[in-house]
C-alpha cells in the first residue's frame, strides 16, 4: 500500500488507543514532525495515561500545531481523533494556514486493538477505552468523508502494515528548484500572431511535435539555450484564434518548454466543461464558436484533449527557491506555495470578486501588493494596464492585447520587458453584455 502525503501537510491519525498510530508515525516521518498528546500529558504530569492534563496537553499540541503549520512545516497529529469535535478544530488550523489536512484512518477490528494494547511494555489502555473509542471510530467513518480532508487513507486487517509505504511529495505548485531562465508571458487571450512574434523575438525556434490527430495544431516554439516560457494564464477567449493558441501553448507544456498557469477564463471554460454546457460563462461566446470549428472526426478527441490540459493546470508556481511566485491574478505572502480554495481564489481573481474589468485600466494598482513583503518577486496579470511597473516587487504584466494593447513578457532573472504591439484590438467590450445560454 502506498500513501503520498505532501511535504506541506496537516496529516491526522485516527484511530483507537492500541491501533499502532505511535509506531507508525515514528517508522515513517521525522521525529520533530509528530506532535503528541501523550507525549505532552507525560511532560505536564510524567504520566501519559493521566487524563486530568488532556486539556493542558492539548493546548500545547495546538499552539505547536499553529506553529508548525505557520512556518510551512509538514505537522502529524498523532491523537485518537475518533470524535468529530477532536478533528474540527485542526481542520481549521488546516484551513487558517492554506494547508492540505490527509486522514490516515486505524480501521482494525477491536480484537486487533486489544491484543496490541496487552503486549505493550511501556504502558496499557484500560480495555473499556479502547472499546468506547473503537465504537466512537465506527460511528466516526461515515463523517470522515465529508469533512473536508484532501485525501483518506485507510489501513486496517486486511493492510500489511509492514509493506506500508510513505512517499512524501511536493505540491504541484512548488517548482522551487527550477531556477530559470524564463520568459513570462502576459494574458494571451487568443492574440496567436502577437505571441509568435513576441516568442520569435525572445529567440525561441519553431518545432514541429509528432501528432496523428491534430495534425492542424501541431506546432511547439522551444530556446536554444533552453531558457522556458511561463504563460500567466487567460490564454482563451475574446480573441481571434483561441484554438491555434491553447493548442501551442499546451504542446509547449508538454514539450517541458513551458508552464502555463490556470487563469479564471480557462476556469470558466472548465466549469463549462464539467457541466457539460450548463454552466455557460459569458466570456466564451468566442471560444465556444472555434470550437464548432474543429472538424467532426476529431471534435470529441480535441475536446477531451483540451478538458485534459486545463484540468492539470496549477493556480500558481513557486521557482527559484522561493524568489519567483507567478500567478494569474497575484499572491498574498502567507499563500505562497500553499494550497487551498482560498489560495486557489485569489489567484484566480486576485481582490476581484465579481466580472473581471474590461479593457485597459492605465493607473490601476490592486491593494495586496503593498502588503507583500520578503525577498520573492511576484509576477501576475488579469487587469490589464498601459505598461508594466514594479512595486514592492510585484508586477502586472498584463498590456491588454486582446483589446489593442500589447503582448508583453518579463525576462527573468534579467527583469528586462519586451513587448509586441497589438495589430488591432480584437475585442468589443459590448459584444458580451449577454450571457450565453
Amino acid at each position: 500500500m502506498k500513501i503520498n502525503i505532501p511535504q506541506l501537510a496537516l496529516v491526522i491519525l485516527i484511530g483507537p488507543s492500541g491501533s499502532g498510530k505511535t509506531s507508525f508515525a515514528k517508522k515513517h516521518f521525522q521525529s520533530t514532525s509528530i506532535l503528541s498528546s501523550d507525549f505532552f500529558r507525560g511532560m505536564i504530569s510524567d504520566d501519559e495515561n493521566d487524563q486530568t492534563v488532556t486539556g493542558e496537553a492539548f493546548e500545547i499540541l495546538d499552539f505547536i500545531a499553529q506553529n508548525r503549520l505557520k512556518k510551512g512545516k509538514l505537522t502529524i497529529i498523532d491523537s485518537t481523533n475518533v470524535l468529530k469535535a477532536a478533528r474540527q478544530p485542526l481542520l481549521k488550523f488546516a484551513k487558517s494556514y492554506h494547508i492540505l489536512p490527509i486522514a490516515i484512518v486505524f480501521n482494525f477490528s477491536e480484537k486487533t486493538c486489544q491484543d496490541r494494547n496487552q503486549l505493550r511494555f511501556d504502558r496499557q489502555v484500560d480495555p473499556f477505552i479502547i472499546h468506547r473509542q473503537h465504537y466512537q471510530l465506527q460511528n466516526s467513518l461515515i463523517e470522515i468523508v465529508n469533512e473536508g480532508f484532501h485525501k483518506i487513507y485507510y489501513i486496517n486487517d486486511d493492510t500489511s502494515v509492514d509493506e506500508i509505504h510513505v512517499e512524501l511529495e511536493p505540491l504541484a505548485c512548488d517548482r522551487h528548484l527550477i531556477e530559470g531562465p524564463f520568459d513570462i508571458i502576459g494574458d494571451i487571450h487568443g492574440c496567436y500572431d502577437e505571441l509568435i512574434v513576441l516568442l520569435e523575438k525572445l529567440g525561441y525556434q519553431q518545432h514541429l511535435i509528432a501528432s496523428p490527430i491534430f495534425q492542424e495544431y501541431n506546432l511547439f516554439y522551444k530556446h536554444p539555450t533552453n531558457r522556458k516560457v511561463i504563460f500567466i494564464g487567460d490564454v482563451v477567449n475574446y480573441g481571434p484564434k483561441i484554438l491555434e493558441t491553447i493548442s501551442l501553448i499546451s504542446n509547449m507544456v508538454h514539450e517541458g518548454n513551458a508552464y502555463c498557469i490556470l487563469g479564471d477564463h480557462e476556469r470558466f471554460l472548465l466549469n463549462w466543461f464539467k457541466s457539460c454546457g450548463k454552466n455557460c460563462h459569458s466570456s466564451l461566446k468566442k471560444t465556444l464558436q472555434a470550437f464548432e470549428s474543429i472538424p467532426i472526426g476529431i471534435h470529441y478527441l480535441y475536446m477531451q484533449y483540451i478538458q485534459q490540459f486545463l484540468e492539470q493546470l496549477s493556480y500558481h508556481y513557486l521557482f527559484d527557491h522561493g524568489n519567483l511566485i507567478v500567478s494569474h491574478a497575484g499572491m498574498l505572502q502567507n499563500m505562497q506555495g500553499r494550497i487551498s480554495k482560498a489560495v486557489n481564489h485569489f489567484c484566480l481573481y486576485g481582490e476581484n470578486i465579481s466580472e473581471p474589468q474590461l479593457g485597459i485600466v492605465p493607473s490601476y494598482q490592486p491593494e495586496w501588493p503593498a502588503k507583500h513583503s520578503g525577498d520573492a518577486r511576484i509576477v501576475y496579470g488579469h487587469i490589464p494596464v498601459e505598461k508594466p511597473q514594479w512595486f514592492n516587487r510585484t508586477v502586472n504584466i498584463d498590456t491588454g492585447c486582446v483589446f489593442g494593447g500589447a503582448l508583453t513578457a518579463l525576462q527573468y532573472p534579467e527583469k528586462k520587458f519586451i513587448s509586441i504591439k497589438a495589430n488591432k484590438p480584437y475585442y468589443e467590450i459590448d459584444e458580451l453584455t449577454n450571457l450565453i445560454t
